[in-house]
């Protein structure tokens, strides 16, 4: 792994992006049967049609994050993606896919993730400003 990447990985914004994609990745999880657990399980067609999108839209977020992280300008996309996310997990509680606890669990991720692109910015308008 390159130095860059790696170091790209240590960061706390991609930290989070990933703890939002593990998250995501749990809640859309079946539970085997007989199980029963805090987590209720999604509608079928509720987890094809709605859920799917958002996990790649979580993929997407890595992408733009890492590519931000290498100088690129990917804030207005990140955010616009962070923005999709937490829309998108609202529709699915609103649907029934979650409680609200796992919907307010998302929206919190999205917030630091925001605030992390949104200081991200401000450090790169002012070395530019330089």
């Amino acid at each position: 792994m390159q130095y860059n990447n790696k170091s790209a990985i240590r960061t706390p914004i991609i930290n989070k992006v990933i703890t939002l994609n593990k998250a995501l990745v749990e809640a859309g999880r079946k539970l085997p049967k007989g199980k029963k657990g805090a987590n209720v399980v999604m509608p079928v067609d509720i987890r094809h049609n709605y859920f799917a999108p958002v996990l790649k839209s979580g993929a997407l977020l890595f992408m733009y994050a890492m590519r931000q992280l290498k100088g690129k300008d990917y804030v207005k996309r990140a955010l616009e993606m962070v923005e999709e996310i937490q829309a998108n997990c609202y529709l699915i509680h609103l649907l029934g896919g979650w409680n609200e606890r796992k919907c307010a669990e998302f929206d919190l991720l999205c917030d630091e993730i925001a605030s992390h692109l949104h200081a991200i910015a401000s450090a790169a308008k002012a070395s530019q400003n330089r």
